[in-house]
């Protein structure tokens, strides 16, 4: 495995939090809301769920599932 950052320590490099920040439990996690079960994929260890349609993501307000906005 490649180290992106092999020419710093990790305290001396300044690391984007938001490239290194991970999904978190009230986080939307951008999906396409999925199926009708809020399934966005099948894996090799099972379906993949869309976090708020399931209750794990933002709540409905906050929530930024779905297609992509159209641009003209």
């Amino acid at each position: 495995m490649t180290d992106l950052h092999e020419d710093c320590d990790y305290d001396d490099c300044d690391y984007d939090q938001e490239d290194t920040a991970e999904w978190q439990e009230g986080d939307c996690d951008n999906c396409y809301g999925g199926d009708e079960n809020g399934i966005t994929a099948t894996g090799p260890l099972g379906p993949l769920y869309c976090a708020c349609f399931i209750g794990q993501g933002a709540d409905e307000e906050d929530c930024r599932c779905g297609p992509p906005v159209a641009t003209a």
